[in-house]
C-alpha cells in the first residue's frame, strides 16, 4: 500500500521522504526525486504529514513510539496518517501518546 501512495506523492510540491527497513523497497521514489531517511525519526524531522504504512500493530507503535520513532521528532502539529490495519484500542493508545507531544 506505501508504494502506490508515494507514487502519487512524488509530485506533491512540499517533497516526498521515504523510508523503509528495506533500502531497495525507497530506492525507486529516491531515483525519481524523493530524500531517502533511515529511521521514521528522521522523516519526522522535516515532515509535517507522516504517513505510516507497516504491517501491523507493533510495527506502527514502533514507528511512532521506538527509539527511532516519530515522536522522537516530530513538532507539535504533525499529522501522523496510519494506513495500516490496527486495532482500534492500538489507534487510541497511539492518538493518546500523540496528543502528549502536541
Amino acid at each position: 500500500m506505501g508504494a502506490p501512495i508515494a507514487r502519487r506523492l512524488l509530485s506533491w510540491p512540499g517533497g516526498l521522504v521515504v523510508c523503509d527497513v528495506r533500502p531497495e523497497a525507497a530506492e525507486p521514489f529516491v531515483s525519481e526525486g524523493a530524500t531517502a531517511a533511515a529511521t521514521p525519526a528522521e522523516v519526522a524531522r522535516t515532515a509535517r504529514l507522516v504517513s505510516v504504512t507497516v504491517l501491523d500493530d507493533a510495527q506502527v507503535r514502533d514507528v511512532v513510539q521506538g527509539p527511532d520513532g516519530i515522536l522522537g521528532t516530530a513538532a507539535p502539529g504533525t499529522v501522523i496518517a496510519v494506513h495500516s490495519t490496527i486495532s482500534d484500542s492500538t489507534a487510541v493508545e497511539l492518538a493518546e501518546a500523540c496528543a502528549t507531544h502536541g
